[in-house]
This record gives C-alpha cells, sequence and structure tokens, in this order.
C-alpha cells in the first residue's frame, strides 16, 4: 500500500524499538550482521517511506513537505547576513548528500551590482548584516530566478540597525508567488521580534530556530523528490531448475540445520550462481581418486555442521600446489577434526578475484533480507555492508553494490580494472529469486565471492546455508 502512495504523497515513520538486549546468537555472518532495526530500514526503503530518528525531525519535515514545493535537485544556494550559521547549515547539507549550486555568471553580475562591496558574492551568498529589504529580498529575487539552483536556505538574524520587518514583509512577498522551496531559519529574540517570524511564516516560508533543523528539514524534501523520481522496478525472473533445488532441499525439510557445502554448491547451481570447481570426499581413497583429475593449485576446506566458520577453526588450506601438498594437508585436518567425523571439499584455487559477500536472512511473512558488502575475513569488522528485501529488481540490486562505502574498489580505483558488477547484480537477483522460493532457507553466506574484471564474471568460493522449521 505504502509503495503506492508514496509516489504521489510522502510517509514519514518513526520507527521506536531501535535496539534490543539479548539478541539470539546467530551463526553467518548475514545473520549477525542484520541488527533488530534492519528489517524495517528495508521495508522502509523498499516502499518509500521516509524514516525519522526523533519526532522533531519528522515533524519539521512535515512542516517544510506541507507548505513549500518539492525540490527539483540537490542544488541549494544559502543566503545570509552572518557568517557562522550558514557554515554550520553548509555542513549539515553536505553531510546529508547535498550539493552547493554555483551561481550563473549572470546571477553573480547582478548581485555584485546590487550588494554592499563587504558582500561575499559566492555560495553562501553573505549579504551582511546591514542588508535591509532592498539587499535581501532583492538577491533572493535573483537567486530565484538561476537555472543552477533548486532550492534555497535563508538564514537572517535581526540586526537592530535594519528594519527587520520590512525585510520579512518583502520576504513574504517573495514566498507567496516563489515556485522553488525556500527555507528560513530567523535568529532572533521572539518577545523583541516576533513580527518578523509571524510575516514569514504566514507567507509560507517555513521557519526553524536553527540552521541544523532547517538543513535537516530540506534534505528530507529532497530525498522525497528522488523517491518521487524512481524508475518502475524492473524485475526480472531467472530460468531456474526448480524442481533440482526441492529435491535438495526436501532432503532437510523440518530441520534447523546446516547443509553439507557439496549440496549448498548445487542447490546454488540449480539457480544459475557460479561456484568454483568443486569436489566432496570423506575419506583419503575417494581423494587419490580425483587428486589425479584435478587443476592444481587447489584449496582443501573441512566441511561439518559444528565447523561454522571454517578459517576461524584452521579448516581452509589454500593454493595447495600437487597431489603431495594435498594429501599431506588432508592428513593433518584429517587428524584435527576427528572428533567431528567431518567430510572435505577440494576446490579450485582462485585468487585474483575481488572478494565480496552476499547473503540472505529469512523472514517470518516476507521474503527474505538480502545483503552485499564487501567479503572475506573482514566483513563483521568492517561492516560495509548494504540490506533490500526480497524480491529484488535489477535497480535494487545495482544500489545495494552503488552504496557501500568500498564500492570504489569494484570501480577500478587507483588505476586498476573495474570489476564485473553486473556479474555480482545478477548473483543477488537469483540469490533473492532462490530465497523466495524456499522460505525454508534460514541464512545463507556466499563469502567469498570472487569478481573479476568486468565482463569475467563473479564465482561463489565459499558457502553456507542453514534450513529451519516452517
Amino acid at each position: 500500500m505504502a509503495s503506492r502512495v508514496t509516489p504521489k504523497k510522502p510517509i514519514l515513520a518513526l520507527k521506536t524499538g531501535r535496539t534490543s538486549e539479548g539478541v539470539a546468537a546467530v551463526a553467518s555472518h548475514t545473520g549477525s550482521l542484520i541488527e533488530q532495526d534492519t528489517l524495517a530500514d528495508a521495508i522502509f526503503e523498499k516502499s518509500g517511506v521516509m524514516r525519522f530518528h526523533s519526532q522533531q525531525d519528522m515533524i519539521e519535515a512535515a512542516i517544510a513537505l506541507s507548505t513549500q514545493p518539492v525540490p527539483k535537485s540537490e542544488n541549494i544556494v544559502i543566503v545570509t547576513n552572518t557568517g557562522g550559521p550558514a557554515i554550520i547549515a553548509v555542513d549539515e547539507c553536505i553531510a546529508a548528500g547535498l550539493k552547493l549550486a554555483k551561481l550563473s555568471p549572470e546571477t553573480g553580475k547582478a548581485l555584485g551590482e546590487l550588494l554592499f562591496s563587504e558582500a561575499i558574492v559566492s555560495n553562501p551568498v553573505d549579504v551582511v548584516a546591514t542588508a535591509g529589504a532592498k539587499e535581501y529580498g532583492g538577491t533572493v529575487d535573483i537567486l530565484l530566478k538561476d537555472p543552477n539552483i533548486d532550492s534555497l536556505i535563508l538564514n537572517f538574524v535581526t540586526p537592530p540597525f535594519v528594519d527587520c520587518e520590512e525585510v520579512a514583509h518583502r520576504l513574504a512577498e517573495i514566498g507567496k508567488t516563489a515556485d522553488k522551496p525556500i527555507i528560513c531559519i530567523i535568529l532572533t529574540i521572539e518577545e523583541k521580534f516576533g513580527e518578523v517570524v509571524r510575516l514569514t511564516r504566514e507567507s509560507g516560508i517555513p521557519v526553524f530556530d536553527f540552521p541544523e533543523s532547517a538543513s535537516r528539514a530540506l534534505a528530507a524534501m529532497i530525498k522525497y523528490g528522488q523517491i518521487q523520481k524512481r524508475e518502475k522496478p524492473a524485475y526480472v525472473t531467472h530460468e531456474t531448475d526448480k524442481a533440482g533445488a526441492e529435491t535438495i532441499i526436501k532432503r532437510y525439510r523440518g530441520q534447523d540445520k546446516f547443509l553439507p557445502q557439496a549440496d549448498v554448491f548445487e542447490l546454488l547451481q540449480c539457480y544459475g550462481i557460479p561456484t568454483a570447481t568443486t569436489v566432496r570426499v570423506k575419506t583419503k581413497e575417494e581423494l587419490k581418486k580425483q587428486a589425479g583429475k584435478l587443476n592444481y593449485p587447489v584449496a582443501l576446506k573441512v566441511d561439518a555442521e559444528e565447523i561454522v566458520h571454517k578459517s576461524d577453526a584452521g579448516g581452509v588450506a589454500l593454493g595447495l600446489k600437487d597431489e603431495a601438498a594435498l594429501l599431506e594437508t588432508f592428513d593433518g585436518m584429517s587428524e584435527k577434526f576427528k572428533k567431528h567425523k567431518p567430510a572435505f571439499v577440494v576446490q579450485e584455487h582462485l585468487s585474483e578475484g575481488r572478494e565480496v559477500i552476499v547473503g540472505a536472512k529469512g523472514n517470518e511473512d516476507l521474503g527474505p533480507t538480502l545483503m552485499f558488502g564487501l567479503g572475506g575475513v573482514f566483513v563483521e569488522t568492517l561492516k560495509d555492508v548494504q540490506f533490500r528485501l526480497a524480491p529484488l529488481s535489477q535497480q535494487d540490486a545495482l544500489a545495494m553494490v552503488r552504496s557501500i562505502k568500498g564500492y570504489p574498489i569494484l570501480e577500478g580505483a587507483r588505476g586498476a580494472q573495474p570489476a564485473d558488477v553486473d556479474a555480482v547484480c545478477e548473483i543477488l537477483v537469483k540469490l533473492s529469486q532462490l530465497g523466495s522460493d524456499f522460505p525454508e532457507i534460514d541464512e545463507i553466506d556466499l563469502n567469498p565471492v570472487f569478481v573479476f574484471d568486468k565482463g569475467k564474471g563473479a564465482r561463489v568460493v565459499d558457502a553456507r546455508l542453514k534450513t529451519r522449521k516452517v
């Protein structure tokens, strides 16, 4: 319902209960990184609902949205008659992702002719404290005509040597006809200059007491403008071997259980998710039969339900160069983990890809929550991850990848070749489809997924999957 409403009218939400004591332990990276609040954020993101973390911010945004047109872009200008509050507004706006618009040459020339010589004709525009109705109001008029500017923040202190009510009358005249949003900060003593505040507010221009409040309200308006401009979601359904996946899942249906990695890889392959070439063995004899068929170097990994994080337990050996090294390492791991009676996975060793993590966590009465971030052993330390609710559209998947702080690594930082982001997005969409088709899947971790250079794809190197009773 919200998804149908938000393109036409903003929905503002305040979600309480953001913290939790004694959250049950979870075994996967995906599960441990999904905090109590993450699902609410994913629902709001998918439906276009704007979330706030304080009543004040929500109400101030509602005031601005109910009195001013929605901004067309994030390009703003700040007008002030004193420096400090304007700089506070700049900091707040930039932190919220807004941009200080570059004034057109025509605007710069017009302001230079209008304002006192002490004025600063840039962005912020400082009209100086001696500016009266002619200078302050004229500046706003000029800026409203600049095509580079889509929103205005006005910062006004009430100097006793200026006719402040005349300034307010002039701003009120402008506010009644302006076709671009104007947000005002009036720093004053209301007992003495209350009429200035009243005149401005009655014109429809919202007035705030502090630059932080005004900046956050404008940022919320601009965010809503972006929500309105969202593309219609493009959903792609990939061809799958759902029957083959069902054969695997039904072996574990009704159980809270981690699947053997070989079964997880087979399940992924049913949905067209590319994996490293993998062989599962239980005994040394089985390994010897396979050893001559392998392309070295290879990796050897222990595979037992009780051993969740294999690297931490010393159950992963990489870069084994030949059969002798493989058999020797197998003997050592067999002894180390003998009480678990494990199987082992032999896998082609991939090393040149950039490591990312892709995951999913099942939800009651909803599709799964998908996760993406930089992968490997640092995922829980850096926590550079993004979440979205299934089903994932093409836009959702691309937004997840582009939204992590480490995206420049995938984009090709410092002269490196860009990674195959399209391949990662395809894995995300296919995993969304798998998790949605089988609500029995509780948690999935694909970590790491090696992403190769653009056009060369991506492959899952390690995977864990846990089922649940439904």
